[in-house]
């Protein structure tokens, strides 16, 4: 079974990005969208093979990885993901506790600590893409990262939940695995290329990132959920009441699903 970790990022040098990820023991494909005037396909050496794309969007990045990849087990990572040096062997032991598993999400930071089980929908929320790793042929064809969300898009973010969320009613196997593969430094690597706050526009996109997502009432209702339950995390840039009223209204405009690409 070959595992193979995907990174994608901007501009970057991919020898220097390779190091910091502490990827140097791994089989890893790299989308570094940047300045070229057509795709080029870079073998820097037998492990480490490179895509220069002019292409823009989180999610494209991550749908051509998946495209250009011929591994069995792909990793996602983003260019903060500095991977512990068992890593390997966690997810090579994940696959082989569940064989039948097409995706297993890893721990990270607490989020799936307890014991290897199915992943229930309850928990689906909870999972980012630095912790999704699946089996190729479970996911090419079948489900992709959406283009219309994601850093890159004027939404900023949400591609890695619909992307779980459309596994999830695929009724593809997914499971979470308690041990960490990654280590994300307390101060980021990298600064977000989307976030600047937990000001109106964070919330109001926010609101259209769900009801893309879950539909109309779904939304509203986890709308008032994470107003209440995250109220901790903004309670200093923004009241509870305007966090939850601006989400409504990037609920009732529904401007995704109105975009086409």
């Amino acid at each position: 079974m070959t595992i193979q970790i995907l990174v994608s990022c901007m501009d970057e040098n991919p020898v220097e990005l390779e190091k910091k990820l502490n990827l140097e023991n791994f089989d890893a494909l790299i989308v570094n969208q940047c300045n070229v005037k057509k795709e080029e396909i870079i073998h820097v050496n037998e492990r480490l093979k490179v895509v220069n794309s002019n292409e823009t969007g989180l999610s494209n990045s991550r749908n051509k990885a998946i495209e250009n990849s011929d591994s069995d087990i792909c990793v996602i990572a983003d260019n903060d993901s500095i991977f512990l040096s068992d890593a390997q062997k966690t997810i090579d032991d994940a696959y082989k506790m569940f064989p039948d598993a097409d995706i297993i999400v890893f721990n990270e930071r607490g989020k799936f600590a307890g014991k290897p089980q199915k992943l229930k929908r309850a928990k689906l929320l909870r999972v980012n893409s630095r912790q999704i790793t699946f089996k190729r042929k479970s996911i090419i064809s079948r489900i992709c990262f959406d283009n219309k969300i994601g850093a890159g898009t004027d939404v900023g973010s949400g591609e890695d939940t619909k992307f779980i969320i459309d596994a999830y009613r695929k009724k593809l196997k997914l499971y979470s695995y308690p041990k960490e593969i990654i280590k994300i430094p307390e101060t980021e690597l990298y600064e977000s290329t989307w976030f600047e706050g937990f000001n109106e526009s964070y919330f109001y996109r926010r609101g259209m990132v769900t009801r893309y997502i879950f539909g109309l009432w779904q939304a509203v209702i986890y709308s008032i959920y994470f107003a209440l339950t995250k109220r901790n995390l903004y309670k200093e840039e923004i009241s509870a009441w305007s966090a939850f009223f601006n989400m409504l209204k990037g609920i009732a405009k529904n401007e995704i699903e109105k975009q086409s690409y």
